[in-house]
């Protein structure tokens, strides 16, 4: 399936410009098989401060865990004026039958779509720079099953509305989220209702250095969500569902932090580009509370559960780094960019939440014993390679 997007960039210009790119590289690589993506792109900037660009591409999963592909298709149009500019954007994906394998947690979709709209505005009054945005998306899917009930997810709604302030080398952003999620059943009846929200708010300094740009991210979440609703066999229809009802009351919330710092550094025809960030949760806690009553063929027991975990400490930081040429010029009108990109990534704290699957020795599979397998995965992982044809 190939991922596909269509976009126009805003971007005053003095002549027409068109590229050629494309882009690949993996997202995981396991012993068991890998994830990864494919772009290509065609794009058209005119001397209005106009611009199209077109890109195809693919995103796939082929894990023993995950297995399935995506695409989507979006649309852009924006100009720019010397101190007022406009983007909107219009876009859906789609992804045929997927399936999720966790151990006891297996979900399998026979295929969803889904849309968004996105508009930015941007106002340049005296070196100040406001941008105000808003996004929103739906989404729905086909039948499906989770667990050991019948039921698929539904997204009704998502918006996003954001405000970035920017004056001279230091911009502030400030986004809120509203997301409702519900999980129905394969007739689209509501199994469970679920509600969402955040807000993010960010600082971002970049450095003058021509030949040394420096560029810094710092920034703070904070997002709660909750879903509740009920099993029957009236809303499960199929004669062996076990349980006469079972009722679902969850909730999560979380305060996280983050932060990122970027570099770049030009010699001879190369430029290397290196962010290393980190994101890091504070304090969050998630609870799930169960009252359900299990059918007299199934034993006919009522009870009550609940769990709670503390999730704080959790978090991950990462390297990237990017080697490039990004203009070799091959005549007076046409110039090559190309590179290749890495990244690392390293969690902290999962320990203390998820235990580790002991049932059966790690060099026990095939291809090789676990430091060649944790090798493989370190190298291969994160790895893209890109490149763009220009002519003006």
């Amino acid at each position: 399936m190939i991922l596909f997007l269509c976009s126009i960039v805003i971007a005053p210009l003095s002549g027409a410009d068109v590229a050629l790119s494309a882009a690949g590289g993996s997202l995981l690589v396991t012993p068991g098989g890998t994830s990864g993506y494919g772009l290509g792109g065609l794009a058209y900037t005119g001397e209005t401060g106009l611009s199209l660009k077109a890109d195809a591409g693919e995103v796939f999963f082929k894990l023993p865990e995950v297995r399935g592909d995506i695409s989507a298709a979006a649309g852009r149009f924006g100009f720019r004026a010397q101190n007022f500019g406009a983007a909107f954007t219009v876009g859906g994906f789609s992804h045929s039958a997927f399936t999720a394998d966790f151990g006891e947690a297996v979900f399998n979709s026979e295929g969803g779509s889904g849309a968004w709209f996105d508009a930015a505005l941007s106002f340049r009054i005296r070196g100040l720079t406001l941008e105000p945005s808003a996004s929103f998306a739906a989404a729905s899917w086909e039948s499906g099953d989770f667990y050991w009930f019948f039921g698929k997810p539904d997204l009704p709604a998502l918006w996003r509305l954001g405000l970035t302030a920017a004056y001279d080398a230091h911009s502030l952003g400030f986004s809120l989220v509203s997301l409702d999620a519900d999980i129905l059943d394969n007739d689209a009846v509501r199994l469970f209702k679920g509600a969402s929200g955040g807000a993010v708010l960010y600082y971002r300094f970049s450095g003058k250095s021509r030949n040394f740009p420096v560029q810094g991210t710092l920034g703070y979440c904070y997002a709660a969500a909750g879903m509740e609703g009920e099993l029957t066999a009236s809303n499960q229809g199929y004669s062996l569902f076990p349980y006469r009802f079972y009722h679902l009351d969850a909730s999560f919330s979380t305060h996280a932090g983050f932060a990122v710092i970027s570099m770049e550094y030009g010699f001879s025809i190369f430029r290397v580009h290196a962010a290393l960030g980190a994101a890091h949760v504070f304090q969050g806690t998630g609870s799930v509370d169960i009252h359900y009553r299990e059918k007299t063929l199934f034993g006919g027991n009522e009870k009550t559960d609940s769990l709670w975990k503390d999730v704080g400490g959790l978090g991950a930081a990462f390297l990237s780094a990017d080697l490039g040429i990004p203009s070799l010029r091959l005549g007076t009108k046409t110039s090559l960019s190309l590179g290749i990109k890495k990244t690392l990534a390293l969690p902290w704290g999962y320990q203390n939440i998820f235990s580790a699957d002991e049932s059966g020795p790690p060099d026990s599979r095939p291809g090789g014993g676990p430091d060649t397998d944790l090798i493989r995965t370190a190298l291969l992982s994160g790895l893209s390679i890109y490149g763009s044809l220009a002519i003006r």
